[in-house]
């Protein structure tokens, strides 16, 4: 299959601020990528706190999904069936309308930036989430992509919902941290719900293991949980303690990925 294209800017590395390979010869080394060092540093020019703030939905809104549904599904099954069955599937317009059925919200709440120590800046809780409830929607494309080696570090924002499925996460949400013991699962795609009960000013955090299986990708973690042993790799390589805490809310094919896992080791 084929790989990712040409890789475009990078905005945020994974972890915002570890997102790199250990391998100190890696071209995403930040000491060897001057463009890496200085977007890490990124909290130095940026105020410590700022509030997405929740507003009404806009007739332009709903039309601009539309165009953008539309368009990804058009130029999918252009491709493949596969692809076009992908984009449909994962749409951000379809998720919106499940999300109003099942959670009753339509619209994402309020979130704070702020800087999150080792970590770069991160995104944090500004209402409060329930055990279970929505913490917000995922922005962004989805694109079908397979690549190993290197290739899986040339996309680091994108996060995987299925097999060879991604979604480019989009601003402010892409600045969402790894935890080894994080506060937030994944659910059909797109929708980021909480693990736990989730208080005002609380940083919100995914495992980003539940969202790969690329064997080559490996980075550095510092969320210092009890849980944490320092790296950040794909789904094959989570403690069970790991894998438990953010179960059910694991994209089903990568559940699937880890138990075949689980079964030949």
């Amino acid at each position: 299959m084929s790989q990712k294209a040409a890789a475009r800017p990078v905005i945020r590395l994974r972890n915002n601020f570890a997102g790199i390979s250990t391998s100190k010869n890696h071209p995403l080394h930040k000491k060897s990528n001057p463009i890496i060092s200085r977007i890490t540093n990124q909290s130095a020019y940026m105020s410590p706190s700022v509030q997405i703030k929740r507003r009404s939905l806009k007739v332009t809104d709903i039309l601009t999904e539309f165009v953008a549904f539309f368009y990804g599904v058009v130029s999918g099954f252009q491709k493949n069936y596969y692809r076009g069955y992908q984009k449909i599937r994962y749409s951000y317009l379809l998720a919106r309308i499940y999300a109003a059925l099942k959670f009753g919200v339509f619209v994402n709440g309020k979130i704070d930036i702020k800087p999150a120590g080792k970590k770069g800046l991160g995104i944090f809780s500004a209402t409060g989430v329930k055990k279970g409830g929505l913490a917000f929607i995922a922005t962004g494309p989805v694109h079908i992509a397979h690549f190993g080696g290197n290739a899986c570090y040339d996309y680091p924002n994108w996060y995987g919902i299925d097999k060879d499925t991604w979604i480019d996460i989009q601003d402010p949400y892409m600045r969402i941290n790894h935890s080894c013991k994080p506060n937030l699962g994944i659910d059909n795609g797109r929708f980021f719900v909480a693990l736990e009960d989730i208080k005002v000013g609380d940083e919100l955090t995914f495992d980003y293991a539940i969202s790969d299986d690329e064997l080559d990708w490996e980075l550095d973690c510092y969320c210092e949980t009890e849980l944490c042993n320092g790296k950040i790799g794909p789904v094959q390589n989570m403690s069970p303690e790991r894998y438990k805490h953010s179960h059910p809310f694991i994209p089903k094919y990568f559940q699937k990925v880890y138990n075949e896992h689980q079964c030949s080791h």
